[in-house]
């Protein structure tokens, strides 16, 4: 499970993504960090995922990179593809 943690104890979201290992705090969280570690975590590739949510893998790249944000719908699809709640993907 991908958590957002603080000086190594599990927070809210305010410094670094916890995905099986620390990341260091200056990583990226949100929508771009989550969508990540639980593509990870599914063992699902970029392709694979834009296959399943019904979108081109540039702009799951554009996700993952934080220059594009998911729309409601968008978002709705990326939980049912990660079986996520829809709250954990934009955490």
């Amino acid at each position: 499970m991908c958590y957002i943690v603080v000086n190594k104890k599990i927070h809210s979201k305010k410094e670094g993504v916890y995905c099986g290992k620390f990341i260091t705090p200056d990583t990226r969280y949100g929508i771009p960090g989550t969508v990540k570690c639980y593509q990870k975590e599914k063992g699902l590739t970029q392709q694979k995922l834009a296959k399943l949510v019904g979108l081109h893998v540039a702009q799951v790249r554009r996700y993952e990179g934080g220059t594009s944000q998911p729309t409601l719908e968008v978002i709705r699809k990326l939980a049912v593809a990660l079986s996520v709640s829809a709250r954990y993907v934009i955490i």
